[in-house]
């Protein structure tokens, strides 16, 4: 039986990206931050565009906030850049934090959350040392869960 949300609980897009640009604003390890803008990394352009990207000298952290009905073209963007292009020659590692920020996504499609946490995994199973994944459903989607899941990616 699936659990009733309480949208009233849960955090807007907004208030989870200022979490997690609080969570960051005093890492000096960072060396860029970059919001809605394509994936470039010494030269070379990825054409994907992740909604928050915060670059370091060996990773990259990435948040996607989704909020449409198509969660799984999000997702599969990762799969493109490992299959596709030579992103594994870069020597980052990429840290995907994927959010669903969207209550009837989560209620009305659970295929779809389901899919992206499915394929997510996937992703970071057959790239272990070059890809790293957490996944928050808008059920779950509050501060504590928030700041626990970009403290344990990143090793804070």
């Amino acid at each position: 039986m699936m659990q009733q949300l309480k949208s009233s609980n849960n955090m807007t897009i907004e208030e989870a990206k200022n979490t997690i640009i609080n969570l960051l604003k005093n890492d000096r390890s960072i060396v860029e931050r970059k919001s809605d803008k394509r994936l470039i990394v010494n030269g070379y352009n990825y054409q994907i565009r992740p909604d928050e990207a915060f670059y370091y000298n060996d990773k990259v952290f990435i948040v996607e906030y989704e909020n449409n009905k198509r969660p799984v073209e999000s997702i599969s963007k990762y799969h493109w850049l490992f299959k596709e292009t030579a992103w594994l020659n870069q020597g980052l590692v990429i840290y995907l934090l994927f959010i669903i920020c969207n209550e009837d996504l989560e209620r009305k499609y659970p295929i779809r959350t389901k899919s992206v946490e499915i394929l997510g995994y996937d992703l970071s199973q057959k790239y272990q040392e070059k890809f790293n994944f957490s996944f928050i459903n808008y059920s779950e989607l509050k501060t504590a869960q928030l700041e626990n899941a970009v403290q344990s990616m990143l090793g804070m």
